[in-house]
């Protein structure tokens, strides 16, 4: 027989990240209940004490395979660490997909991974100014830019924001991964705020733990002017017709959070 390889070959890392981030879609925003009433329909009541009872045996206990899949203690998971803090934003199965990123702890495939996301982001961005099915659009555009601020961000969520020199002008560099300033702008001009403001905030949000890049230039340049749209959305807010009084609504709530 042939030796097993521990780990991911790194060639098909990238067909990884794209599993990665399908199976993400797919159950990501499936509410826990719903998948197990579909377990409930397709397996009957015998198959189902038969599936706990195997996995209830000693044998399984003790063998690797039955672990579960923890965060390193030395990741600083306490209560009040960035971990801890940010895993509340990853609820039902997005859980798992958060914790398995942390876990994995692996350059090669966050790099692909942020790859994939910024590919999938952008697909669903070229359809934002449509209104059909946006709602839909919008929570898979959430989803997409939160694991992407997650990828992007995690790295530096542990920085103590006492870094002097070259250095801190290297890490404070905010590079968001996409023009965030000119897509606001033009989704201002092209009036579909209300589908782009809610996932850039998630991704942004992803930012809160890094003190470094908060110290940024392009992040404060950046925060000012979404505060400056929240400020500009309360000052119309008695203006603009009735139709659009809820989507701005929405939007500066976004903004407040």
């Amino acid at each position: 027989s042939y030796p097993r390889k521990e780990g991911l070959l790194k060639s098909n890392m990238c067909w990884f990240a794209q599993l990665f981030c399908e199976l993400l879609m797919q159950i990501g925003l499936v509410p826990m209940e719903e998948t197990d009433k579909e377990l409930l329909n397709i397996a009957s009541k015998d198959k189902l004490q038969k599936l706990h009872k195997r996995f209830s045996a000693k044998g399984t206990q003790a063998s690797k395979s039955s672990k579960n899949l923890i965060l390193d203690p030395s990741k600083s998971v306490g209560i009040g660490s960035p971990v801890t803090e940010a895993q509340q934003y990853f609820h039902g199965h997005q859980e798992f997909f958060f914790i398995f990123i942390l876990c994995t702890d692996c350059y090669s495939f966050c790099a692909h991974l942020k790859n994939r996301l910024k590919f999938e982001l952008k697909k669903l961005r070229s359809s934002s100014e449509s209104m059909k099915g946006m709602e839909k659009r919008l929570q898979q555009l959430k989803v997409l830019s939160k694991f992407l601020g997650l990828v992007v961000f995690s790295p530096s969520w542990h920085d103590s924001g006492y870094v002097g020199g070259s250095y801190f002008d290297l890490l404070s560099e905010f590079n968001p991964e996409f023009d965030i300033i000119g897509i606001i702008k033009q989704a201002s001009r092209e009036r579909y705020l209300v589908i782009t403001i809610p996932w850039i905030v998630e991704f942004l949000r992803m930012a809160k733990w890094s003190p470094t890049l908060q110290k940024s230039d392009g992040f404060e340049r950046l925060l000012s002017i979404l505060l400056g749209l929240r400020d500009s959305i309360r000052f119309d807010e008695n203006e603009i017709p009735d139709n659009l009084s809820v989507n701005m609504q929405a939007v500066s709530f976004y903004l407040e959070t």
